[in-house]
């Protein structure tokens, strides 16, 4: 049963036929080739299924990759590598998934995966000459879990 508001809101839209209004988002293109993106791909959206389990997608997390530009303004991570930094929205928190174990570590994060060489494919945060590990996955999930 319509109410009277949204009967109104209809007359009004319907005569003066405003344009229905859309958003559209918009994701960069990966521009790696060896590297596959490193944030969970199973995210469905912040609070999908649920405001306890749900984590942001990729793009709901700002997250952008970029090859062998970080590299220049932190020479942290190595030549011709890509890379994104990880900043999680707010009320939630990063995941690591480090030797096939969730761990909760902090945010943000700098990710980088060489394209060429004995390590290309494989991503890593840390420091590339210091102290590095590698890294199977990264999410940002809520800070209170399910």
């Amino acid at each position: 049963m319509l109410n009277v508001s949204d009967l109104l809101y209809q007359i009004v839209f319907h005569i003066l036929k405003f344009p229905a209004t859309t958003t559209t988002t918009t994701v960069a293109p990966f521009p790696c080739t060896v590297c596959q993106p490193v944030y969970d791909t199973t995210c469905q959206g912040l609070g999908i299924p649920n405001l306890l389990t749900g984590c942001p997608t990729a793009l709901e997390a700002g997250i952008d990759y970029v090859f062998n530009t970080l590299n220049a303004l932190f020479p942290i991570a190595p030549p011709n590598s890509c890379s994104t930094i990880v900043i999680c929205p707010p009320t939630t928190t990063l995941e690591y998934i480090f030797l096939g174990n969730p761990i909760i570590g902090p945010s943000p994060v700098l990710a980088w995966c060489e394209e060429t060489g004995p390590d290309a494919g494989t991503w890593y945060a840390g420091v590339s000459i210091i102290a590095r590990f590698e890294l199977a996955s990264l999410a940002c999930r809520p800070i209170i879990p399910g």
